[in-house]
């Protein structure tokens, strides 16, 4: 089961999606990447955002799931998005962050 630490660790992994904050896309978040979480390991299986396959919007977003037994629990789905960052003056304002689970 997906808990909210989960959900509070994968949605500040969405932000490493960003081609900006990182420049090498070895360096971004990639589909096939396994991302842990408190002891349960996520495999993303979708993101959009980086370099691979940027937004014209700045948004970057991925879906993970859950490894149990060897493999991604797709019964588990977990979204997480980042709103387009935006830029005012010497400021950097970024928009939420949200993770939720379909099931």
């Amino acid at each position: 089961m997906v808990t909210d630490q989960n959900y509070n660790d994968i949605s500040k992994e969405v932000y490493d999606l960003d081609p900006k904050k990182y420049p090498k896309y070895k360096d971004q978040v990639q589909i096939g990447d396994t991302i842990d979480s408190n002891g349960q390991d996520f495999k993303v299986i979708e993101a959009i955002g980086n370099s691979a396959n940027p937004t014209s919007n700045g948004m970057q977003a991925m879906a993970v799931a859950p490894i149990v037994d060897g493999e991604p629990d797709t019964s588990q789905i977990v979204i997480a998005y980042a709103d387009p960052h935006f830029s005012r003056g010497n400021s950097f304002l970024n928009g939420t962050c949200l993770c939720y689970t379909i099931r």
